[in-house]
């Protein structure tokens, strides 16, 4: 939850960004940071209506339908989620970021297999990606692949992911884990370049919008 410093940060921003859109209406990059800023400061809607507005005006959306689907994601809409950042890989293949989007939704929606799918597609696009060896780790914790949420987890702490050792050590009891590290473990999930909501805090739930 953002600070009252940072909202009154965002709202000097976004008064600065109202005054460019005024002076050019297709300002495209503007939108798109006042959506951020609404999205940063839970105005959902708001957000959305500004990257819906990108979308329109752009014959290059992919970022417009990437940040929609955080909104989307944030708000619970999980399936909306996954259709931005689809559309997103759609209109520019190598968005490793949006790969890395979608992957998360369906970590959270609990299509694993989806999820690993994209956190290795986010490792061929961007080797050496710290936060997509965490959250493939997660879901591999939850197929309870032991073996291979290790193996990431190790390659997240050699990128410079913090580990806390105990996490390795339970993963490594013999014979193996107990089932609740899978379940009830509360490690955060890691975007591309910060920690967003822990899988815990979502509202996943069907579209009803």
């Amino acid at each position: 939850m953002a600070t009252q410093t940072e909202l009154d940060r965002y709202e000097h921003a976004i008064k600065h960004l109202n005054r460019a859109i005024e002076l050019k209406v297709d300002f495209v990059d503007a939108y798109i940071r006042r959506g951020n800023f609404h999205r940063d400061m839970g105005k959902f809607d708001l957000a959305i209506e500004d990257y819906n507005t990108t979308i329109r005006l752009t014959g290059q959306p992919a970022e417009a339908y990437y940040h929609r689907g955080i909104a989307h994601g944030i708000r619970g809409n999980v399936n909306k989620a996954i259709e931005d950042f689809t559309k997103a890989t759609e209109c520019k293949p190598d968005y490793a970021e949006a790969y890395h989007g979608r992957g998360n939704a369906y970590l959270f929606k609990g299509d694993f297999d989806h999820a690993l799918e994209d956190y290795t597609k986010v490792l061929e696009l961007e080797p050496g990606c710290g936060p997509a060896y965490w959250n493939r780790a997660l879901a591999w914790l939850r197929k309870h692949e032991w073996d291979k949420a290790i193996a990431d987890f190790g390659a997240a702490g050699n990128s410079g992911i913090e580990i806390d050792p105990l996490l390795i050590e339970e993963l490594e009891r013999i014979p193996t884990p107990p089932i609740q590290v899978a379940e009830n473990v509360r490690i955060p999930l890691l975007e591309t370049c910060q920690f967003i909501e822990p899988v815990e805090r979502w509202n996943i739930q069907d579209d009803k919008e």
